[in-house]
């Protein structure tokens, strides 16, 4: 039932003007580091993603990595199936001196550790950070915020605590049907086709379920149904709406 999301950013032009750390190896000129900053978005951009990995490393062995490239770096590790060094990336990244002020770029590394948490199975971590990231996005951006809630719902339901998954998904389909300007009678109806909300609805009404609330699990299987939601649609075939 894990169906972390990975969230696209475009990524802009590292900021090169960066005073040296003194290093041993060779130091950059200011040209140089901006050539090797152009390069890494390109591979990124390309979907080169150790080759990305590789340049920001070399990029942080001259100058600070600026927040943007510390997103780069870890959702490119998430991309290549580097899960551990995702999470290092990140907490790095934390006890760095970051004073860019885009905290939608801040929420995105906190989404991708904590994909990177999920994927390795540490559920407890991935969940604080979905949380810590949904802080963010419940400003800055609603549709995310629902994306945040679904992704904390799974944490709780891989750990078997399906109150608070349902609770969770329960967030994250409210959150969809405010910004879908919905509500579940008129979804019930079928007026609002939208496979995002289908698939929380679902989600709730599996946890409605494994908590014994067969009748709000039905209605939920049945509203996500009209959604256009093919699983609910296929449950439903098989095993009767329960």
């Amino acid at each position: 039932m894990k169906r972390i999301k990975y969230i696209p950013l475009l990524v802009l032009l590292l900021i090169v003007d960066i005073p040296l750390r003194g290093q041993t190896v060779k130091k950059f000129t200011q040209q140089e580091l901006g050539i090797l900053a152009k390069r890494a978005c390109a591979a990124f951009d390309e979907k080169h993603f150790q080759s990305a990995i590789s340049l920001m490393d070399e990029y942080r062995k001259q100058a600070p990595l600026p927040r943007y490239g510390y997103y780069m770096l870890t959702l490119s590790c998430l991309k290549t199936g580097q899960n551990e060094r995702c999470v290092n990336y990140g907490k790095e990244w934390e006890k760095s001196i970051d004073r860019d002020k885009d905290e939608r770029c801040k929420a995105l590394i906190l989404g991708n550790m904590a994909v990177a948490y999920s994927l390795m199975d540490r559920y407890e971590e991935s969940i604080e950070y979905f949380k810590r990231s949904s802080v963010i996005h419940q400003v800055k951006d609603k549709d995310l915020y629902a994306r945040d809630c679904e992704n904390i719902g799974y944490g709780y339901w891989s750990l078997k605590d399906y109150e608070q998954a349902r609770e969770w998904f329960q967030c994250a389909a409210e959150s969809w049907m405010t910004n879908l300007k919905t509500d579940l009678t008129k979804v019930e109806q079928g007026k609002c086709e939208n496979t995002d909300l289908g698939r929380v609805l679902y989600d709730w009404a599996m946890a409605s379920y494994a908590l014994g609330d067969n009748t709000v699990g039905q209605r939920l299987l049945s509203a996500s149904s009209r959604c256009g939601y093919a699983e609910a649609k296929e449950y439903i075939e098989t095993n009767g709406g329960r």
